[in-house]
């Protein structure tokens, strides 16, 4: 039987509420989540009626906030870049389908800073080379989103296996302030991504989540305003590349419903030499390429599950 309109009249004013809360910070983001999904089950149950349909997808549904502390290095022929400390904080839901099939969402952000350091010269702490001062502190921010399939397969009472495939974007983007101009480079791909990771409960609430993932880029380019470069055209070129990553989590249950969990990662980013191209200068016109790009990060994941 449909449920009284007093409760739909609490439904409709508690998700009138919840959306036109303003942005979170950091700090809300966890209570906006749970809201999000006591309003989600609510709606359900003045849908169907059943208390028992609603009960099974609240306890189905699976939230998890990550916030990675990295080191993060990247090499470009003979560039590098060490970034200081970086920072990436992710929300993702895993909402089934079923027993076995569901749905993946991701959304992350991070941000570091960067000092960009010459490979064929001697350079020192600061940054500097010989005869050349290189940028130190360059801020650059980063974007992914991603959503997928998933499929999930019960090996036994305490070991679970799920594996997964969808699609992704990335973007990061760095801006090199001088005392005339600011120079912005930027990457941006769409990827494929195919994801696993086996669940293991390790008794009294203890529970060990190995994860690997890997990526393959569909259309990634390289973009470069040249406003300090003495070029008359901006760069864009298509570099695609591939990656990979692996990790483990241990876990602790805290309650019926939420769990917090930690564990090492590493990921590795590899982006193909673009293709050979032409630009005009001031001088004239002349011939580049994008130079092959290798980025590693390893650090730490900490993260609340419920």
């Amino acid at each position: 039987t449909p449920p009284p309109r007093k409760l739909k009249n609490i439904i409709v004013s508690v998700t009138i509420i919840y959306v036109m809360l303003p942005y979170p910070t950091t700090i809300q983001i966890l209570e906006v989540l749970t809201m999000k999904k006591t309003v989600f089950t609510c709606a359900m149950i003045a849908l169907t009626g059943t208390a028992a349909a609603a009960q099974e997808l609240q306890t189905a549904n699976e939230f998890t906030v990550h916030t990675d502390l990295s080191s993060i290095s990247s090499t470009r022929a003979f560039l590098k870049e060490k970034h200081k400390a970086a920072k990436h904080i992710s929300v993702r839901a895993d909402i089934p389908f079923d027993a076995n099939q569901g749905i993946r969402l991701e959304a992350g952000f991070g941000r570091s800073k960067k000092n960009i350091i010459n490979l064929e010269t001697d350079e020192n702490k600061l940054g500097k080379t010989k005869n050349v001062k290189l940028p130190t502190g360059v801020p650059e921010n980063r974007i992914d989103l991603y959503t997928g399939y998933t499929y999930t397969q019960t090996l036994s009472d305490s070991l679970n296996f799920r594996v997964g495939a969808g699609l992704g974007f990335e973007s990061s983007k760095d801006s090199i302030k001088t005392t005339k101009h600011t120079l912005h480079s930027s990457r941006q791909s769409w990827l494929a991504k195919v994801h696993a990771d086996l669940l293991s409960q390790l008794g009294n609430g203890w529970y060990i989540n190995p994860w690997s993932e890997v990526k393959f880029d569909l259309n990634s380019r390289y973009k470069l305003n040249t406003g300090v470069t003495n070029l008359k055209k901006d760069i864009n070129q298509k570099t695609n590349g591939w990656g990979f990553g692996l990790g483990a989590n241990i876990g602790k249950k805290l309650g019926e419903s939420a769990s917090i969990e930690a564990g090492p990662f590493y990921k590795q980013r590899t982006y193909k030499e673009s293709g050979e191209f032409s630009v005009t200068t001031k001088s004239g016109d002349v011939s580049l390429t994008i130079p092959k790009t290798s980025i590693r990060e390893y650090g730490l994941r900490v993260g609340i599950k419920f």
